[in-house]
C-alpha cells in the first residue's frame, strides 16, 4: 500500500502489503502550507500515483496521515496549519474522487476503496506499536495488552497518540500541556504549554539551529544533534520534557514511552533527565513503565499503511476474486 503524510516541505508516500512489507516509495517536494485543499487533493493523487505506478488496480485503500486537528470518524480536517484554516474541510469523500479520476485502474473498484484520514502522532505510534515496531507484548505472563504512548515532534508542532491492545489508538493533544503555569500565553488559551518551548521552531531557536524551513529532514536532524550536543540549554528543555512525560504517564498509565523525531534526539542527548522524571512518578514505578526513542525509520507510513489494510484484514473474503486482486496494496498517507 502507498503511504505519504502531508508536511509543509512536501508528501511522502510508501507502497505497503501484507505484514508492514514496503514495496516502495516516493516522494513531492514543495511548500504546502496555505494552499488550497483542491490543489493539496491533487498533489496528494499524484504521490499516490507516483508509488502505485501501473499497480494502482491493486490498491485496497489509501490513508492519509496528517498534522493537526482532525475528526477521524468523519474524515474532517478540523484545523491545520498546513492548510491555514480554522474551519472544518471534509476530506476523505474528496479525496476518494481526486484519487478514482486520476487513477482510472481504480475506477473498476470504487465501491471497495477505502480512503481514511488519520492523526500524523496516531500513525507514528501505530507503526512503533505494531508488528515490524515494537509491538510485541514485551510481558511473559501476559497478563495485561500493551499499552504504548507515543510522543512525536516535528519540524512544525508535537503530538502523541496512546496504542492499546489490539492497536487501538487515541489522539492526545500533549502540545497543549502546561508544563509552566507562569509561561507565556499560548493561541489555545493557556500558559507554558509544551509547544510553546518543544514544538519545532520553538526547540531549534532554544538551541541556534537556523534556516529550520530550508534543511531537508536528515540535515534538520543532524543539526539539531549536533547543537543538543553542546547547548547548555539541553538539560533544561529535556526537563520539561520530562514534565510532560510524567504527567501523561501519571494521568494514562502506559506501559512504554516513545519518542520520535525531534524530541527523540533531545531524549538522547540528555537520557538521565527522562530517566529521572519517570523515577519521580509512583504511576511509572508501580507499572515499570520505561521509555526508548523510536526504532521504526518510516513509522508514520507503516502505520498508516495498517489502517490502510484493514478493511481487508477484517473480511478477506471481500477481496477474492479477479487475479488482479490476489495480492492487494494499501495506500496510506
Amino acid at each position: 500500500m502507498p503511504g505519504r503524510w502531508p508536511q509543509p516541505t512536501g508528501l511522502s508516500a510508501g507502497a505497503y502489503g501484507l505484514g508492514n512489507r514496503r514495496h516502495a516509495t516516493a516522494d513531492r517536494r514543495g511548500r504546502l502550507v496555505g494552499v488550497a485543499p483542491e490543489v493539496l487533493f491533487e498533489e496528494v493523487a499524484q504521490v499516490v500515483a507516483d508509488v502505485l505506478g501501473a499497480d494502482a488496480v491493486r490498491c485496497v485503500g489509501v490513508a492519509v496521515a496528517y498534522p493537526g486537528m482532525l475528526d477521524e470518524s468523519r474524515g474532517t480536517v478540523l484545523a491545520s496549519l498546513v492548510l491555514d484554516r480554522t474551519e472544518p474541510l471534509e476530506v476523505t469523500t474528496a479525496l476518494h474522487e481526486v484519487l478514482v479520476r486520476r487513477l482510472p485502474g481504480l475506477a473498476a473498484r470504487t465501491d471497495r476503496l477505502h480512503v481514511r484520514l488519520v492523526r500524523d502522532a496516531t500513525a507514528i505510534g501505530l507503526g512503533e506499536y505494531l508488528p515490524g515496531g515494537r509491538g510485541e507484548d514485551p510481558f511473559e505472563d501476559s497478563v495485561r495488552p500493551h499499552s504504548l504512548l507515543a510522543i512525536s515532534g516535528e519540524r512544525h508542532g508535537l503530538g502523541a497518540a496512546l496504542i492499546g491492545g489490539a492497536g487501538r489508538a487515541q489522539a492526545l493533544e500533549i502540545g497543549h500541556l502546561s508544563v509552566a503555569p507562569d509561561g507565556p500565553r499560548c493561541p489555545c488559551g493557556s500558559r507554558g504549554c509544551l509547544e510553546l518551548y518543544l514544538g519545532g521552531p520553538a526547540l531549534t531557536a532554544a538551541l541556534g539551529v537556523d534556516a529550520v524551513d530550508r534543511l531537508e529532514e536528515p540535515a534538520l536532524h543532524r543539526a539539531l544533534a549536533d547543537a543538543l550536543a553542546t547547548s547548555e540549554e539541553t538539560g533544561r528543555l529535556a526537563d520539561l520534557l520530562g514534565v510532560a512525560i510524567t504527567g501523561t504517564v501519571n494521568a494514562l498509565g502506559p506501559d512504554e514511552v516513545v519518542l520520535t523525531g525531534l524530541l527523540g534526539l533531545l531524549a538522547r542527548a540528555a537520557p538521565a533527565h527522562i530517566d529521572a522524571a519517570l523515577d519521580a512518578s509512583v504511576v511509572a514505578r508501580v507499572r515499570g513503565t520505561r521509555w526508548r526513542t523510536g526504532s521504526v525509520g518510516d513509522a508514520c507510513r507503516a502505520g498508516a499503511a495498517q489502517l490502510a489494510l484493514q478493511p481487508l484484514l477484517d473480511d478477506p473474503g471481500t477481496w477474492r476474486g479477479k487475479a488482479g486482486d490476489a495480492a492487494p496494496a494499501a495506500a496510506d498517507s
